[in-house]
């Protein structure tokens, strides 16, 4: 099942985000029958969800905090291993919460093992994910500047309606005391 998670997880279309989670989710299942002491099915669970919802696969933000829930167990299991919290900073990135992913995935970097063989290329992952997170971060900002003026000028807009509508009244009302007094006059 750990493995069927795995394939899956590498195609990433839609139908193989749904069939990696689903079969992280029955690895997690199988695995806690004998013990909740695997730290790698809840991280491969975590991952599933956030390669999913990082390739715009899937929507559905429940399955974020169950990310974060399995990432977060992983952790319990073994607070030393770095890579689970890059990914829950991936995680946190996509509920939007940039200031904890930071955090979380400075901290990695900070406890990664430098005697791994991999430890450059874990470091230069997490550096990316720190990336992505800034980029996040000033996209939303700017996303967020630009509804704002969107709305700004949408009531400038209403206002100049309304203005408009006003001066046309206005006139309306003084062609109507011209007419009043051209008529008196002739009368």
């Amino acid at each position: 099942l750990y493995q069927m998670s795995n394939i899956h997880k590498n195609r990433m279309t839609y139908s193989d985000a749904i069939l990696s989670i689903d079969y992280a989710k029955k690895a997690i299942s199988a695995i806690e029958l004998i013990t909740d002491k695997y730290p790698g099915f809840y991280q491969n669970m975590a991952d599933a969800i956030a390669l999913s919802f990082e390739n715009h696969l899937i929507t559905d933000t429940s399955l974020l905090e169950e990310g974060l829930s399995c990432i977060s167990h992983a952790i319990t299991i073994d607070p030393k291993y770095a890579k689970y919290y890059c990914t829950m900073g991936r995680l946190l990135i996509l509920k939007k919460n940039y200031l904890e992913a930071r955090k979380v995935i400075l901290y990695a970097i900070d406890i990664e093992n430098p005697a791994r063989e991999d430890f450059s290329l874990r470091i230069s992952e997490y550096q990316d994910v720190l990336v992505k997170c800034n980029i996040a971060e000033k996209m939303d900002s700017i996303n967020s500047s630009l509804i704002s003026f969107e709305n700004s000028k949408n009531q400038i807009k209403d206002d100049l309606d309304k203005i408009r509508n006003s001066v046309i009244e206005f006139v309306g009302f003084f062609a109507a005391i011209i007419a009043l007094v051209l008529t008196t006059v002739q009368i």
